[in-house]
């Protein structure tokens, strides 16, 4: 877990401002957690601008999981021996997301009309519940 300052109510503000801004889903989520990824808000949105639309608009895993995984290998990995927890955790986070929304894939979910700021809201709320101390 992380200690930080910032609310569940200031992060899904930043997102809803983000997104207005035209940043992908990845982009938003990412940016939003960008105290904990110890990064500052323009590499955060440079190292997340490809995963957006399914990884470059491919329509594949949705931006906002790409995202959590991010956020969460930032929580649970510190060095090699840590990557079947933080594994683990991911595939959590990937299937609790698909059981919720009925698909990863971001082609299906536009498919079965899902906004993306609800999945970026929704990953907001998830990784939030993480990073609170």
């Amino acid at each position: 877990m992380v200690n930080s300052k910032l609310t569940l109510e200031d992060r899904i503000n930043t997102v809803i401002e983000l997104r207005k801004q035209g940043y992908n889903c990845a982009q938003c989520l990412t940016m939003a957690f960008n105290d904990v990824l110890d990064l500052d808000s323009s590499k955060a949105a440079i190292l997340s601008a490809g995963l957006g639309g399914g990884i470059g608009g491919c329509g594949e895993v949705c931006g906002a999981i790409s995202s959590m995984s991010i956020i969460q290998s930032a929580i649970s990995w510190q060095q090699p021996a840590d990557k079947p927890r933080t594994y683990s955790c991911i595939r959590t986070i990937t299937s609790d997301f698909s059981d919720k929304y009925g698909a990863v894939r971001c082609a299906e979910l536009k498919t079965l009309k899902r906004p993306c700021i609800e999945l970026i809201k929704y990953g907001v709320e998830r990784m939030h519940e993480l990073t609170v101390k």
